[in-house]
C-alpha cells in the first residue's frame, strides 16, 4: 500500500512540476514589441501592393493561408498565390491603398496568434471593357489573423468586405 502512496504522490509532483515548466511566462513578452512587428507587416503589405510586389507579398504568407472574400474560402499554394497577384498587379495602378482607421491588434493569451482589424481605402485605376481609363475607390473592412511560425509573424488568415463607389 505504501508503494501506491508514493506512486501517486511521485505522480501528483509530476504532474505538477510538468504544468509550471510548461506555462510559458508572458511577463517576457513586450507587448509593444509584438504590436511593432504586427504593424511593420501591415505596413509592408501596402508597400508591396503600391510597388507590385506579388512574391514579397505572398512571402508574408503561412504555408496553409486562407482567404475570405467575396463569399469565397481561398486557400491558394504559393505559386497560384503569385500568379494571381501578378495578374492583378499587372492590371491595375494604385493611388491611394490606405487605412482609414487605425489599426487594432490583439493577441491570443499565448501570444502565438494576432489579429489586425482596420478600414481601409483602396482607389486603383485600370482600364475597363472597352479600353476607357477608369477609377475606382473601394472601402474595405477586414481582418489579418497572424500566426508565429519558427518565431517569426506570418499572415495565416485575411477576410475582408468592401463598399465600392466608383468615381
Amino acid at each position: 500500500m505504501r508503494v501506491k502512496s508514493i506512486f501517486w504522490s511521485m505522480l501528483s509532483i509530476g504532474v505538477i512540476v510538468f504544468q509550471f515548466f510548461s506555462c510559458k511566462n508572458h511577463a517576457d513578452i513586450n507587448v509593444e514589441e509584438e504590436k511593432g512587428k504586427i504593424l511593420e507587416l501591415h505596413h509592408l503589405e501596402r508597400q508591396y501592393h503600391l510597388n507590385k510586389m506579388a512574391e514579397e507579398l505572398v512571402g508574408l504568407q503561412t504555408d496553409d493561408f486562407t482567404s475570405i472574400s467575396a463569399g469565397e474560402i481561398y486557400k491558394p499554394t504559393r505559386t497560384e498565390g503569385i500568379a494571381m497577384f501578378s495578374d492583378y498587379f499587372s492590371a491595375v495602378d494604385f493611388e491611394s491603398w490606405d487605412d482609414i482607421t487605425e489599426p487594432v491588434i490583439k493577441f491570443s493569451d499565448d501570444f502565438t496568434v494576432a489579429y489586425v482589424t482596420v478600414k481601409k481605402n483602396v482607389v486603383i485605376r485600370f482600364k475597363d471593357g472597352n479600353g476607357k481609363d477608369t477609377t475606382e475607390s473601394t472601402e474595405f473592412a477586414w481582418v489579418s489573423i497572424y500566426k508565429k511560425v519558427n518565431n517569426l509573424w506570418k499572415m495565416d488568415l485575411i477576410a475582408s468586405t468592401n463598399k465600392a463607389r466608383s468615381s
